[in-house]
């Protein structure tokens, strides 16, 4: 078997466990990456991978600089068909649906099947730079259906994909059940059994008598790190309570990762800045037992493993009604989180609970419960062999 994946960056945590994986189990398979944009600041084993191969930075300072969020779809568009041309992949698996996949549909000529997987926030948020073209969310849904019509099936959640048919009806006899798994929740569960929240907080350095809220748990900007802290700073009564706990190992530009660090500093929190690492499963799972608190307030985002690994942790989640799918999703996996409708009544929720010691230890209890047996690398990707194997 050979197969291509087409995504942002192959050092994502996922896109490396995805293959990590599904190579443990098919070591036979050749597995080669495209990328839209190569993140060399971490490092990481990429000896996984067949081949990885990324878009070149333009030369042309006006593509680069003066008109990205126009032309960007089209340029990596360009060097996807010429690294395609003369090839040939039993599969294609592109993660992460957004503009430059979509104009991309001659992918199907390159492939015997051709499959999708959305990150969440692809079609429901209109905000998002990623899901426009040419500026424009209707033509992103144009070029998104004519996309769809072209592959062989779409592989994300059952909810998930029930809710995606309201809005593709013809995609009814293409959908495929697959999740991603989490290699840290595995070594979560074996570290919880021997380390305690306040060692593991020892440990990466945070003072163990305050409450640690986690703000996003990646660095992309869709978690709102920003208004967070700038909300968190109007309540100085928090200050000496909680230390903030901002992991930016992942999907972060500099610039933005010291825009953050600046409200960080001029907020009067303590806190804990992660950046420029790839941080191993065990580093992944240390930082979840020493969350005691995890705000998901992005604009919009997917139902994340690194939100499963935090509520399997014990940490109470406070998230945003505004998540698609995430309160059904919570039910449904017996998880309790607390929903807010802002940023400031995530802010006034947190202090009303640090305040008045509004832990619930019996419900964080269950969550830790009912993440086991699920959830893990070894059973889910079982899914996506079976999906690739049967031709």
């Amino acid at each position: 078997m050979k197969i291509l994946i087409v995504t942002h960056t192959s050092n994502d945590i996922f896109i490396f466990n995805f293959i990590k994986w599904m190579k443990t189990y098919q070591p036979s398979w050749d597995v080669d990456v495209f990328e839209f944009y190569s993140n060399n600041k971490q490092t990481f084993d990429s000896s996984q991978y067949a081949d990885v191969t990324a878009v070149p930075l333009s030369t042309n300072k006006l593509l680069r600089f003066q008109l990205p969020k126009l032309f960007s779809p089209f340029y990596v568009r360009h060097y996807l068909k010429k690294y395609l041309k003369g090839k040939h992949y039993d599969i294609i698996q592109c993660h992460w649906i957004i503009a430059p996949i979509v104009i991309s549909s001659f992918m199907k000529d390159y492939c015997d099947r051709l499959f999708v997987t959305f990150w969440g926030g692809e079609l429901n948020n209109t905000k998002s730079k990623f899901c426009r073209i040419l500026h424009s969310k209707k033509l992103y849904f144009y070029y998104l259906t004519r996309f769809l019509k072209a592959s062989d099936g779409i592989i994300n959640s059952e909810l998930w994909g029930k809710s995606c048919l309201n809005q593709f009806p013809f995609m009814k006899n293409k959908l495929y059940v697959g999740a991603f798994g989490s290699t840290p929740l595995e070594e979560l569960y074996n570290l919880m059994d021997k380390e305690t929240k306040s060692e593991s907080k020892r440990k990466l350095g945070i003072p163990e008598h305050k409450i640690t809220v986690l703000i996003g748990y990646s660095g992309k900007q869709l978690h709102q790190h920003i208004p967070i802290i700038q909300e968190l700073s109007k309540n100085s009564g928090l200050k000496d309570t909680i230390h903030l706990l901002a992991p930016m190992t992942r999907d972060a530009s500099q610039p933005y990762i010291e825009e953050v660090k600046c409200e960080l500093n001029n907020s009067g929190y303590t806190y804990t800045l992660l950046s420029g690492v790839f941080l191993k499963d065990e580093d992944v799972a240390r930082l979840r037992n020493a969350t005691e608190i995890t705000l998901q307030l992005s604009e919009f985002d997917g139902y994340s493993r690194s939100i499963i690994e935090c509520l399997c942790a014990k940490s109470l989640m406070i998230y945003g009604s505004w998540l698609d799918n995430y309160t059904e999703r919570l039910e449904n996996d017996g998880f309790y989180a607390l929903p807010v409708d802002s940023i400031s009544d995530a802010v006034k929720k947190l202090a009303y609970i640090v305040n008045s010691h509004g832990f619930d230890i019996v419900q964080l209890q269950q969550n830790h419960e009912m993440g086991k047996g699920k959830n893990l690398w070894k059973i889910c990707i079982k899914d996506w062999i079976a999906i690739y194997s049967n031709k």
